[in-house]
């Protein structure tokens, strides 16, 4: 029965490394016509390989960007992206074409860990400036473009990290207790199977 258990644990825990250390996400939300900066969440250092950008097309992902070792390449379509501070990815005055999946993927120095961090863009369609009449005294009034952009900025690595630990440990406890419970049902139906 332990050896049942601690199987049962060792499974938990290889799952929840998997949940852990899935790719971190993030949504940023842009108004049309503005430049955007996005991070790479998962860039926790300054000594990489390579760290590189694509915007993804399903599982397909095309390149946009990358830097290693002092110098930048680009793709063949993006020639107005750049980096930004901390190597997020700039992209000037986005239109809701811009919308989509984009991943960070950073290569590792040797004895390093790959790493790769998704961001969800999602550009507000443009809103022109349309003149109005008014009936009092005709005069053009505009409709204001823009509304302020917002970022939903990510939860720190670290508290993720803590979360998806509180909640592993939650799971084994609970598990611990299903144990516990099963253990003494079926010994309390093996006592009363003993007494008729």
């Amino acid at each position: 029965m332990m050896s049942q258990t601690m199987s049962a644990v060792l499974l938990f825990v290889k799952v929840l490394t998997v949940y852990c250390l899935s790719p971190s996400k993030a949504k940023v939300e842009a108004d049309c016509d503005k430049n955007v900066d996005m991070s790479c969440l998962c860039r926790d250092s300054t000594h990489f390989q390579l760290l590189s950008w694509y915007k993804m097309d399903g599982q397909k992902r095309h390149f946009l960007i990358s830097t290693g070792d002092g110098s930048v390449e680009k793709g063949n379509f993006s020639q107005q992206i750049t980096f930004g501070e901390g190597d997020s990815l700039h992209l000037p005055v986005v239109t809701p074409s811009d919308s989509g999946t984009y991943k960070c993927a950073i290569t590792a120095n040797v004895g390093g860990q790959n790493k790769d961090c998704v961001v969800d863009l999602v550009v507000r369609a443009c809103v022109t400036n349309t003149p109005t009449i008014t009936m009092t005294n005709v005069m053009l009034i505009t409709i204001p473009s823009a509304v302020n952009a917002s970022q939903e900025l990510p939860l720190p690595v670290v508290w993720s990290s803590l979360s998806c630990l509180a909640v592993g440990l939650a799971k084994v406890l609970i598990s611990c207790i299903g144990v516990r419970v099963n253990r003494a049902t079926l010994g309390n139906g093996n006592q009363n199977d003993a007494s008729q």
